[in-house]
Parts: structure tokens; C-alpha cells; sequence
């Protein structure tokens, strides 16, 4: 069997997390962390407000996405406790009602967030262009390799249609071969 030629920037989870742990700037590395466990666009990331982020409820509402849709993310449990440490230890006290933001500006750009990511991608031996959207790409394919539903996925990522979805998940050779393997013969 020919192998498929792999995309140069998907993203495997393991070098998702190892991207994070390295993040050195906290506001970037919490950005990043969000988008990675929700599938956040960075301008919905970037966009969010303190009272989008329901820690207690474990929600994330993200409004004016694009298409100027809104929807609901549920946040997990151990990014709900990161999230209540940005907030307590790194986020600046001041005026600004962004979720994530810096002391001098009030907020933070995707062009910012992308640098981070790059640099620290090739600080860490990743040999990809890595940007905020490889971290949708990896959550969206993380989930469709744990059998996630691609309906619920595409309800997650915030698209009308579910060709849009299909684009985001990339799917091992591994799983390939398992899944002729249940044809019998």
C-alpha cells in the first residue's frame, strides 16, 4: 500500500502539548492552551471577553464567530483549573474586559500569538510552520481519531457545513488500514 504524503503542518497532539509546556510568555501559553482543548479560532480566542468565559459552568461562549454565529464550547475540567490559574496569577490587573490580555495594550494579536508559535516550534525541533490554526486542525483530528461523532465536531468548530469539517480532519494511514481491515472477507 502507497503511503499518503502527510501535510507538513498537522499537528499530533504530543507535539501540540509539548508546544504548550514551552511557551514561555504565560498570556500567549494560556491562548494557546484554550484554542488547543476547545478548537477556538485565534480572532474568537482573541475576541473572547471575561464574561464569555463561564469557569463554573465550564463554558466557553463564543459570540460573533464567523459568519457572526454564535455557539456554545463546553470546557474541560483540568482547562476550567489552568484557566482559574490565568486568571488569579498571570492575567494583568487593569481596565480591559478581554479574557486574554497584556498590561500594555488590553489584549493580544493573532500575529502575536503566531510568532510565539513559531518560535517556539522551531526552538523545540517541530520542522513545521506552525500557526493557530494547526491547533484547530490537531483538535478537530484528535477528536475524529477517538470516534467523536463529525456532526458534533462540526457543532464544536462552529461550521454551517459539514464538507468544512471533513477538510479539518486528517486522518492517520493507521486508521485507514483498521477500517478496511473490518470489511469481511
Amino acid at each position: 500500500m502507497k503511503k499518503k504524503q502527510i501535510d507538513s503542518t498537522f499537528l499530533e497532539m504530543e507535539e501540540v502539548k509539548v508546544l504548550i509546556d514551552s511557551i514561555k510568555q504565560p498570556v500567549i501559553r494560556f491562548a494557546v492552551l484554550t484554542m488547543a482543548a476547545t478548537g477556538l479560532r485565534v480572532s474568537e480566542c482573541i475576541n473572547l471577553k471575561l464574561d464569555d468565559v463561564d469557569i463554573p459552568k465550564k463554558m466557553i461562549y463564543v459570540r460573533n464567530g464567523k459568519g457572526c454565529k454564535d455557539r456554545v464550547i463546553p470546557i474541560h475540567k483540568d482547562i476550567s483549573e489552568e484557566l482559574i490559574t490565568y486568571l488569579n496569577e498571570h492575567r494583568p490587573k487593569g481596565n480591559s474586559d478581554y479574557f486574554f490580555s497584556t498590561k500594555r495594550s488590553g489584549t493580544i494579536s493573532n500575529q502575536y500569538i503566531n510568532r510565539i508559535l513559531q518560535q517556539t516550534a522551531k526552538k523545540v525541533g517541530i520542522q513545521k510552520n506552525v500557526s493557530s490554526h494547526d491547533l484547530r486542525r490537531a483538535y478537530a483530528s484528535h477528536l475524529s481519531h477517538h470516534n467523536v461523532n463529525t456532526k458534533v465536531i462540526q457543532m464544536l468548530l462552529g461550521h454551517e457545513n459539514l464538507k468544512t469539517t471533513s477538510v479539518y480532519i486528517f486522518e492517520k494511514d493507521e486508521a485507514m488500514e483498521e477500517a478496511i481491515e473490518k470489511v469481511p472477507f
